[in-house]
């Protein structure tokens, strides 16, 4: 589907290199998957390129339930971005700064979104039709989802530890809604419209995933951005899969879970 070019105008949060007041954005990112599987840590790579601007949870889908227009989502995702930088985008304990780069603020901005994949998974479950007011409401800019997954079996895991849901059985059952959410929305857009990253391979070759990103976003991964990112990235996955004890049945309900959905597919409990 051929999109038209759209020019918005807005400015960018106050910093010490330039204020813009006319941007022309090639693309809207949003993210969709699992909480507990890298999402952050990806966001924050993204919102240190110099072009793109990633806010983290400001929660766009329910701007749009909300009825809000694209300038006022445009401007939440700006603001977003420039405190969390302020605050050196900090999430669960860890520090995902990118020390020497963009975060906040942009040079050439191109790509603007927001990281808030389990939330936005689930109200997709909940009212498919968000996607479509989405695309709506960006009148004619083209939509970028990026699809983060990581073993599901240590998302699972990380979301019990968390209490987020308190119960295992429960935190289960959540990944399978929002498995089906994924699956429902790969269905109903154009298949070059999402990328699928694995966290463990951002984790083995950061800087060969940021180039993938950002060619999938139609931006140069120039070097120094590259260098810098992958320098912040910790060398080995943390497996908390081992720190829950599984029952035979949910063990079993989470390998039959991978087995169900083509996306999953390449995870084991061993991997």
């Amino acid at each position: 589907m051929a999109h038209r070019h759209v020019s918005y105008n807005f400015v960018l949060p106050p910093n010490d290199i330039q204020k813009v007041s006319h941007l022309d954005l090639k693309s809207f990112c949003v993210f969709i998957g699992y909480p507990r599987s890298g999402h952050s840590l990806i966001g924050s790579l993204l919102d240190a390129h110099p072009d793109i601007i990633i806010s983290h949870e400001a929660n766009i889908l329910s701007l749009v339930k909300e009825g809000r227009k694209d300038t006022d989502i445009f401007q939440t995702i700006l603001e977003n971005s420039r405190r969390n930088a302020l605050l050196g985008r900090r999430e669960t304990g860890y520090s995902y700064d990118v020390p020497g780069q963009w975060q906040g603020r942009a040079r050439n901005l191109t790509v603007i979104g927001d990281k808030k994949g389990g939330r936005t998974s689930l109200l997709l479950h909940e009212e498919p039709c968000l996607l479509d007011k989405l695309i709506a409401t960006l009148n004619g800019l083209p939509l970028k989802i990026l699809h983060v997954t990581r073993n599901p079996f240590d998302s699972i895991a990380t979301m019990f530890r968390r209490r987020q849901p308190p119960l295992l059985d429960d935190a289960i059952n959540l990944y399978c809604d929002l498995s089906v959410a994924v699956a429902e929305t790969k269905n109903r857009i154009d298949p070059g419209a999402m990328l699928d990253i694995a966290h463990e391979d951002l984790i083995a070759d950061a800087a060969a995933e940021l180039q993938r990103i950002c060619s999938f976003l139609g931006v140069a991964a120039e070097p120094e951005y590259v260098q810098s990112c992958a320098g912040i990235v910790y060398k080995t996955p943390n497996k908390s899969r081992y720190s829950v004890e599984w029952s035979g049945a949910q063990r079993t309900k989470v390998l039959n879970l991978i087995k169900t959905f083509a996306f999953l597919a390449h995870y084991t409990i061993d991997d």
